[in-house]
């Protein structure tokens, strides 16, 4: 029994394979590559998208009918954001790649490589594989090899719905869909110059949470009274003086801003969980997330 269900595995896996092949084969599509650290807003259909490089950044609201491939070619740091409107038959989310999913579909599967930040939004998040179908809240971290997902708002619509792929050691965030409506997206890096992002939770210490600015982003502006990280506020010195300081962290040549919070004051459960830091600058909102584990 165990051998045949071995073989139905294989022969699924196979013809799964087969059908990205002979979506990919279409002989008069046509791509589109998207590179140098620009912004591009997507609104006509393509056969192919081909998204690389720092700053790179694809907001899709169109369908592009074969596949999208996200730092495909070794350039790092390019992000893609999908949108309700938008339709793929495949994403490759290759190393070094940011792809957010706000909504759409995918025909056949999103690929998720190791060293990728991979999130989809949704107030609900139903998951059928080879086990059965199981329900997620936002926070969770998802690692399939072979999954279908839907998320859902919360009225119960159907925001996206595609086959998830992970590579071993590769996952997929659940985050709640009113992260995209808190104002501008950042870039955020709890434990800056930490190859793990642990926090004890029953630390007296506390968590150094860095927000990144770019070319066309300065995060030193963020006012640190307006910044909620996790439940808790910004810490404060004997002073009253909010800890946070500017450092470049990324070495990108532009200083980011550096906030310090109190690990007891945050709300944060065991686990792998995703974080959001949001925050005003010059009267816009902005929020981030990023994933840790709590012990």
């Amino acid at each position: 029994m165990e051998k045949k269900e071995r073989t139905k595995g294989v022969l699924s896996s196979i013809l799964w394979t087969a059908l990205a092949f002979q979506l990919c084969a279409v002989p008069d599509a046509r791509g589109q590559f998207y590179d140098g650290g620009a912004t591009y807003d997507i609104t006509e259909d393509s056969g192919y998208a081909f998204i690389d490089g720092e700053g790179t950044v694809v907001n899709l609201h169109a369908t592009i009918a074969n596949a999208i491939y996200v730092c495909h070619f070794g350039a790092p740091g390019a992000t893609l954001n999908f949108f309700d409107d938008a339709r793929a038959g495949l994403i490759y989310a290759d190393t070094g790649s940011y792809v957010n999913i706000y909504g759409g579909s995918v025909d056949v599967w999103v690929s998720v490589s190791t060293g990728t930040e991979v999130t989809i939004y949704g107030e609900q998040f139903v998951v059928v594989d080879a086990a059965g179908t199981h329900e997620y809240d936002p926070g969770t971290m998802l690692s399939t090899a072979n999954a279908v997902l839907t998320a859902y708002d919360g009225w119960g619509e159907v925001l996206f719905n595609g086959r998830i792929s992970c590579v071993e050691g590769a996952y997929v965030s659940l985050a709640s869909e009113n992260v995209e409506s808190g104002g501008l997206d950042v870039q955020i890096d709890v434990k800056p110059g930490s190859n793990s992002n642990v926090i004890n939770s029953r630390s007296r210490g506390k968590v150094a949470v860095a927000v990144l600015s770019d070319a066309t982003f300065d995060a030193t502006q963020l006012l640190p009274e307006t910044v909620n990280f996790a439940g808790a506020g910004v810490a404060q010195n004997k002073k009253g003086k909010y800890m946070a300081h500017a450092e470049d962290v990324d070495d990108d040549g532009n200083d980011d801003m550096v906030l310090h919070f109190r690990t007891n004051e945050l709300e944060l459960e065991d686990g792998i969980i995703t974080v959001t830091l949001t925050g005003q600058i010059n009267g816009e909102a902005i929020s981030g997330t990023d994933n840790v584990r709590v012990l």
